[in-house]
């Protein structure tokens, strides 16, 4: 605890205090840790909903309640030279690399037509769209695209995103 009363280390994990808190058929849960603190800073992931962080709330007394939203699509199509790349794995990043705000990364596979959909993306934020490395193997590399993502239910298009050639710097 900090002299306000807060845990330190945040962005990591802290001796005390359980990982993970799993709902019960309610969506309720409850956190505990072995020390007296003042506010909780929490990250929430939930199966088909968008991921949030919610800051500064109040421990112990009445409960909060923290509503999720369902996100947004964001589809688009991997190319090489025109024609569809299936199997590959797709990434997508939160620009914001703060560590309060930063809502993580995912990958999802392209399918056999180059396909690809991210669903349950969060709005009012700018997202990178990139092929993984590891999968593209010898065709290449694609630019970071960045897609700006508004409003929460809505579907987004990346377009075709192409693998361009790619180097290896070594030293």
């Amino acid at each position: 605890l900090d002299e306000q009363g807060r845990l330190g280390g945040r962005g990591g994990a802290v001796e005390g205090l359980d990982p993970v808190a799993i709902t019960g058929a309610d969506g309720g849960f409850s956190l505990a840790y072995q020390d007296p603190t003042t506010e909780w800073d929490i990250s929430i992931e939930a199966r088909g909903f968008a991921r949030r962080n919610v800051h500064k709330l109040a421990s112990g007394g009445e409960g909060h309640t923290i509503v999720l939203q369902r996100g947004s699509t964001l589809r688009g199509r991997l190319v090489h030279e025109g024609r569809p790349v299936p199997g590959v794995l797709m990434g997508i990043a939160h620009t914001n690399r703060d560590s309060a705000a930063f809502l993580g990364h995912t990958t999802i596979g392209t399918d056999e037509r180059g396909r690809f959909a991210f669903e349950n993306i969060s709005a009012g934020s700018e997202w990178h769209v990139y092929a993984v490395m590891s999968t593209v193997k010898d065709r290449g590399a694609t630019p970071v695209k960045a897609i700006r993502v508004e409003r929460d239910g809505a579907e987004y298009n990346a377009g075709d995103i192409a693998l361009e050639p790619a180097f290896t710097l070594r030293g």
